[in-house]
């Protein structure tokens, strides 16, 4: 989140509403996106050197640098450009180059398959990924080199423009990750467990959903454009809606008719007490569909303060809720918290969606 800047979130918007600055916008999101990498990994390599009892092993430090690096994608690049396609299949190949490296460690370097033989195997898959993308986006999409006045005016601009939604991206961690610390803290590895494999299915309704949010964002942007009359935006976000809403909805049914069917079909018997929590997640996900169309309008009419406003009050709900039910609750407690804090901030984005659409 920290090296995204919020990018992840709001570049297809700026390609797509400033087509005359594409090669600008590139370079200079790609520029600062370094800088930031550098500073972070910067940091974690100075704390591992000097606390050398640290449990940031050699892996784990590959781990996170491979994770780190992948903010670096040109996701947003290839969705404005209409060339979703090409994108994926580069993605495939990461993880087919991944997943090899880490079959030959198993079945051929069994007695050296470690931590640290994942670390590198993702570190090694994750720069193959990047390189063939930016070299693509390089050669084929008229990236021009800019001189160093063109690219700090840039970084600037991105800056001055996205330093809210960066901020409001890093404070919405505590909607979505604060509830399974805080249920670690007082109830246990077990329930975490519990809530871990509930939160399996609300992934693959992600999964889904995001898939779809690729083709719909750069089409938000266009339709968010100025000369774009408001009949034609409304019918887009009633379309949107209802395919967002209808494909998660036969997940959606399954989790809350069947939970304990589902439990008992893809998990060991220890897991079967967080089966109460699949109903509650399966309302979250209709929620999250509703989420992702409201807050890709927020963003591509330019709503951040809106945006900021809604994702705080969210963070504030879900310490007040996580405090007050996880306690006494465990796993069905964290689901509540989640659903109860996320629910009441895409509630607000929408609202203020409506407003902006009618007005």
């Amino acid at each position: 989140m920290f090296i995204r800047v919020g990018l992840d979130r709001t570049l297809v918007r700026d390609l797509i509403h400033y087509p005359e600055r594409f090669s600008d916008l590139v370079q200079a999101s790609l520029f600062l996106r370094y800088i930031l990498t550098f500073l972070i990994l910067s940091g974690l390599l100075i704390w591992k050197l000097i606390f050398i009892q640290s449990s940031i092993t050699w892996g784990v430090f590959f781990i996170i640098t491979a994770t780190a690096i992948l903010s670096l994608d040109l996701q947003p690049v290839y969705d404005a450009l209409n060339n979703i396609k090409r994108h994926t299949v580069y993605f495939l190949l990461q993880k087919f180059f991944y997943l090899t490296l880490i079959w030959v460690g198993v079945v051929l370097f069994q007695n050296y398959f470690s931590i640290f033989w994942i670390g590198i195997s993702l570190l090694i898959s994750m720069l193959l990924y990047l390189f063939v993308q930016h070299q693509w986006v390089m050669r084929c999409s008229q990236i021009k080199e800019s001189n160093y006045h063109e690219l700090a005016g840039s970084i600037t601009w991105l800056l001055r423009h996205n330093w809210l939604i960066w901020f409001t991206a890093i404070a919405g961690l505590a909607i979505a990750m604060l509830n399974q610390i805080i249920l670690k803290k007082y109830c246990g590895y077990a329930e975490l467990g519990g809530y871990a494999a509930a939160w399996q299915l609300v992934m693959v309704g992600t999964l889904l959903l995001d898939q779809l949010s690729r083709i719909g964002r750069p089409a938000t942007a266009r339709i968010t454009k100025p000369e774009v009359l408001k009949d034609v935006q409304i019918r887009f976000v009633i379309k949107y809606f209802a395919i967002m809403i209808g494909v998660v909805t036969p997940l959606v049914l399954i989790m809350f008719f069947f939970p304990g069917h589902i439990f008992k079909l893809l998990f060991r018997p220890e897991y079967y007490s967080a089966a109460a929590t699949l109903p509650v997640m399966g309302v979250y996900l209709i929620f999250f569909a509703v989420g992702m169309v409201s807050s890709q309008y927020a963003l591509s009419a330019r709503l951040e303060r809106m945006y900021f406003y809604a994702v705080i009050t969210g963070g504030v709900l879900s310490i007040a809720f996580c405090f007050m039910l996880i306690p006494s609750y465990g796993a069905i407690g964290a689901a509540w918290a989640l659903l109860i804090s996320h629910g009441m901030t895409i509630i607000i984005y929408s609202i203020g969606m409506a407003r902006h659409i009618l007005k």
